[in-house]
């Protein structure tokens, strides 16, 4: 479980410090990491108020239990709050034959202060690959695999279900430089991305109607 609980600390970490704006922050953690009961819990809060609270448990055997508490943390992309509940079947934890299994869904998702669709992912590791089974948030879902060693390929599927025009151009607006008008309308579409994670080949449709 050790192995676990550092990775699970470097990921949590990665996120808090994603913004380009806490590039150089600090940001203060506390809590318990009780190996013998079973259990960590851990909470990340900046001076602005974002905070990231994690608990992991293991119940029994080889099953953990997750519970992630979000509120408005910013990243790159957006600003998020949201609850996640997850259960993981950890078969194999040598990192060479790591081996599991898990879902993953969210509650009282928000991006950009907005209600969207929760999340849900259903995914598996094995074989070196990180296998996504099922995957929804917001108006997107899909499908792949990403491969976790070698050249670290990728074949993904996307598929965008009815998004709004007008959320997207607000959610886009702030980073990239948009005409005076706003677009309306509703947007849907699908984009496939094979290859290596760092150039992988796009292919795709997208269709815009009632605007």
């Amino acid at each position: 479980m050790k192995r676990t609980v550092l990775f699970l600390c470097e990921v949590l970490l990665a996120l808090v410090l994603s913004s380009s704006a806490m590039a150089a922050a600090v940001v203060p953690f506390e809590g318990v990491i009780d190996l013998g009961g079973r259990r960590v819990d851990l909470s990340f809060t900046d001076k602005n108020g974002r905070a990231l609270s994690l608990n992991l448990t293991r119940p029994a055997g080889r099953m953990y239990h997750l519970s992630m508490d979000i509120a408005h943390l910013r990243t790159p992309f957006c600003d998020i709050s949201t609850v996640i509940q997850g259960d993981i079947d950890l078969t194999n934890t040598s990192w060479g034959d790591l081996n599991m299994t898990g879902e993953i869904a969210s509650q009282y998702t928000l991006l950009n202060y907005k209600p969207v669709r929760d999340l849900y992912l259903k995914f598996a590791v094995k074989d070196r690959k990180f296998l996504v089974d099922t995957f929804w948030l917001g108006a997107l879902s899909g499908k792949g695999e990403f491969g976790l060693s070698g050249e670290k390929r990728m074949n993904v599927f996307i598929e965008l279900l009815s998004a709004d025009l007008e959320g997207i151009t607000a959610f886009i607006a702030p980073r990239v430089k948009l005409r005076s008008f706003a677009p309306t309308g509703v947007l849907t579409g699908a984009v496939d991305l094979s290859g290596p994670w760092g150039r992988p080949l796009v292919k795709g449709r997208l269709a815009a109607y009632d605007g």
